[in-house]
């Protein structure tokens, strides 16, 4: 059994609105000296999938989505519901089965 780390990427591309947006909207965000709030998706025993949105990330009014790393189960959760991280954050675990 391996973890594996949810961290938060140095770069981030903004949710999709369904709206039509400027195309200052659709670039991806540096997060290197950025802090923002976080809301899961995913709860600890999940199974979850490479590239599945586990939690959602809201910075400077927009929303990111932030992927699974890896395939397996969500182990844990370090930052709470509504919490805030910063960038290179560990946000939880991936517990994958090999």
């Amino acid at each position: 059994m391996k973890l594996v780390a949810i961290e938060v990427p140095r770069f981030l591309q903004p949710k999709p609105t369904g709206e039509e947006a400027c195309e200052c909207q659709k670039r991806p965000l540096e997060t290197t000296y950025k802090t923002g709030s976080l809301f899961w998706r995913r709860q600890p025993g999940e199974a979850v999938a490479q590239g599945d949105v586990l939690c959602e990330a809201e910075i400077d009014k927009k929303t990111f989505e932030i992927l699974s790393p890896a395939t397996g189960e969500l182990a844990e959760q370090t930052i709470a519901e509504g919490g805030e991280f910063s960038a290179a954050s560990i946000l939880g675990y991936i517990r994958v089965v090999q």
